[in-house]
């Protein structure tokens, strides 16, 4: 097998994170899939292995670095390989992607090479949101709803929920720093997007300047 990829699913809900024993027991879930992945490395012996996940993956109290150079130089000791675990963290607006989407990404070569990571091309001049998405029209264009989709064309672009708190200039209907960044959150013209969720609420945005997501 030439490569082995895997991408996990990020952070857990607000709900899960603030319930002690529910996040212990996904972080077990999510330590078990990573040993999982393992094994089937260690079964299939890939050219390349390539793991994607967010910058917590490999800082911090839940970085997984030590324990994936442990479990590759054990696979290394059975198998006569020269797995090298090497890592960085990337971000997509850096490389011509009109979003910002930083990610930890991890590889190893199964005889050892040292990886020739990309050099930016975008860091002094990334794509703007506007570059990307000017004269386009959605065939199906999603209008926001649910309790707060009336507020959407009082924040302006490049805002958020954040407006409406006590530190900006709308009305103080929310606390500030009380809900997620992605709340009620419009693009702006002149800056890329931010990270697109791939399962928003109905008002996740980032939301389009003028329309809806």
């Amino acid at each position: 097998m030439e490569f082995w990829p895997a991408g996990r699913r990020a952070n857990p809900s607000r709900k899960l994170r603030r319930d002690k024993n529910r996040k212990a027991r996904h972080e077990r879930s999510e330590n078990e899939i990573t040993a999982a992945f393992m094994s089937l490395a260690e079964a299939l012996l890939p050219r390349v292995i390539l793991i994607e996940n967010v910058p917590g993956f490999v800082q911090g109290p839940t970085s997984t670095v030590a324990w994936l150079k442990h479990r590759l130089a054990k696979i290394n000791r059975t198998h006569k390989t020269k797995y090298t675990l090497q890592h960085r963290q990337l971000d997509a607006v850096e490389y011509g992607v009109p979003q910002r989407r930083e990610r930890a990404i991890l590889i190893a070569c199964r005889d050892g090479r040292k990886f020739s990571w990309p050099e930016p091309t975008h860091t002094d001049h990334p794509i703007r949101a506007y570059d990307a998405l000017r004269g386009l029209r959605g065939k199906n264009q999603r209008d926001a709803s649910g309790k707060w989709a009336a507020l959407l064309p009082s924040v302006p672009e490049g805002q958020n929920y954040l407006w409406h708190t006590a530190k900006g200039g709308g009305r103080q209907l929310f606390g500030y720093r009380t809900r997620y960044w992605s709340f009620l959150l419009k693009l702006s013209k002149r800056e890329p997007s931010w990270t697109l969720s791939a399962f928003p609420g109905p008002a996740t945005g980032p939301f389009h300047w003028k329309i809806a997501r």
